[in-house]
């Protein structure tokens, strides 16, 4: 499945919407990106992975619908970069588990988080 094809569906099912001008939201989320850049525990991790996704969307002229954004990084993800949707299951799973159990996540699972970044981490 090409690119456009899941941007498509994802708008479909109101996970995505277009943007007429992003420019805004840009900066807003490069400005959270980098106040997250030198904090290393896993949720931070996290939201920088999700702050890259939200750019790399924001760039295609689409935003997430907040209530959609665990969704749409799995979805997304798994479609575009071919990672096994265990792995992006574990990962979103895990980041619930931080944050509303206190379970700590496993050093395998922090390896993959930090896999995805580099891959959604900008070139320029």
């Amino acid at each position: 499945m090409n690119s456009h094809t899941v941007l498509n569906q994802l708008c479909q099912s109101k996970c995505l919407f277009k943007l007429s001008s992003f420019e805004n939201r840009l900066r807003q989320e490069n400005y959270s990106l980098d106040k997250l850049q030198y904090k290393c525990d896993y949720l931070s991790l996290y939201n920088i992975a999700i702050r890259y996704l939200f750019m790399h969307l924001l760039k295609q002229g689409y935003d997430i619908h907040p209530s959609r954004v665990h969704y749409v990084f799995k979805e997304y993800l798994h479609f575009n970069y071919s990672i096994e949707k265990e792995y992006l299951e574990e990962i979103v799973k895990t980041r619930n588990n931080l944050k509303y159990k206190n379970i700590k996540p496993s050093a395998r699972v922090i390896n993959n988080l930090y896999f995805i970044i580099d891959q959604l981490r900008p070139s320029d």
